[in-house]
């Protein structure tokens, strides 16, 4: 295929997406954003040179395979999912999708592998990682058994969730089985994991890779996050940690990984050793720390599917911290009723790196965030991502 200039992002309602198509549109591409409602963060930005609207791959998925493949034919050098959901139908109509663009992302098998807790946690322990004690019950009968014996505190997990949703955290041991079955009725056996007591580092590896070769690495670590009892992180900071670096490219070069990812891990307390968690098989929600750090993990995805490879970036600024004001920081402020500032290091108080959405140079999205809410509540198919 010939390289045309042109991308077209799907999934325009998150932070992610608006810092995708911010780069993108800085290194000269004519960028199409699109979502399922006008009133998506994305779709206002002025690096965005068209926008497109087009019906929910989860409400009308035949109408919006016809719509993907009109604007296919408009000649785009790739198409960018930016949800687990998008990615994944893409993934299942990859023949189709690849006869008219690059489609630079995992095999679908391989995505729902690795967004499976329970698989990875397994893959994890056999590679010699670090995990908190881990139970995955395959009955209920099963579970009833294991949780009489299992400690508490404890947090009770779906297997293919993403964010907080479904999430159960258990501070008595007698509570246990009554919160696992809550969630089986909604997520048929999640796993049940040793909650790693406070004061451990929350540390992530952003990665991407081509054919089972790293192509980028990026650590950050999580200062807050919103629900404050573990959730999208508010507050983060680029770091170096070769512990989880190296963990998390022996975890994904045991699956030969192809295109980003994301590995998150928890230290503890303990002995400060971090343990793995799970792996998000798709772009995070901090993309834009990458990014101003000086690890452009969109330009560098481009240009992996449009050139075929590219040459291993590991190098990076660290101590550049990037916030999510809009909601991430408010919601963290009003639940924590104002103990912000003293919750922030020293060292991270010194970091300059901006917010994921606020920028002079492009406010628009700010208001496209505002206005979302709108369609976040009417709209089912976009509920979902409130339930995060």
């Amino acid at each position: 295929m010939t390289p045309t200039g042109k991308v077209l992002i799907l999934d325009g309602m998150w932070s992610k997406t608006v810092a995708a198509v911010r780069s993108l549109g800085r290194h000269g591409l004519k960028v199409t954003a699109g979502e399922v409602t006008r009133l998506a963060a994305a779709l206002f930005s002025r690096h965005a040179a068209l926008r497109a609207v087009y019906p929910s791959p989860v409400t009308e998925p035949r109408a919006f395979l016809a719509w993907l493949d009109r604007e296919l034919d408009k000649g785009y050098d790739a198409v960018l999912p930016f949800e687990t959901v998008t990615q994944e139908f893409l993934a299942v109509h990859r023949t189709r999708i690849e006869s008219r663009t690059r489609f630079p992302f995992a095999p679908l098998q391989a995505m729902r592998l690795m967004g499976d807790k329970a698989e990875t946690t397994k893959m994890a322990a056999a590679l010699g990682l670090p995990i908190p004690r881990t139970v995955h019950p395959h009955s209920v009968e099963e579970a009833a058994l294991i949780l009489k014996d299992f400690p508490a505190p404890a947090v009770v997990k779906p297997r293919t969730s993403s964010g907080t949703r479904g999430l159960r955290y258990v501070s008595r041991a007698e509570d246990l089985w009554p919160a696992y079955r809550d969630v089986h009725v909604r997520h048929p056996f999640p796993i049940v994991q040793e909650r790693i007591p406070p004061g451990g580092e929350a540390i992530g590896v952003g990665a991407l890779y081509n054919k089972g070769k790293a192509r980028a690495l990026f650590a950050f670590k999580r200062l807050r996050e919103y629900p404050v009892t573990g959730g999208s992180s508010t507050l983060r900071m680029s770091v170096r940690h070769p512990e989880a670096e190296a963990a998390a490219e022996r975890l994904l070069d045991s699956i030969g990984w192809h295109g980003p990812a994301m590995v998150e891990f928890k230290a503890h307390p303990s002995d400060g050793r971090p343990r793995f968690l799970e792996v998000n098989p798709r772009f995070w929600g901090s993309l834009s720390l990458a990014i101003r750090a000086g690890v452009d993990f969109p330009w560098l995805l481009y240009r992996m599917a449009v050139d075929g490879d590219i040459e291993p970036v590991r190098d990076y600024r660290t101590g550049v911290v990037v916030r999510s004001i809009v909601p991430g920081e408010i919601l963290h402020f009003l639940t924590r009723r104002g103990r912000v500032r003293s919750e922030i290091p020293a060292e991270a108080r010194r970091g300059r790196g901006g917010d994921d959405l606020i920028s002079l140079e492009d406010p628009l999205p700010v208001i496209g965030r505002v206005l979302s809410l709108f369609p976040l509540l009417t709209r089912s198919d976009l509920r979902r991502i409130l339930s995060n």
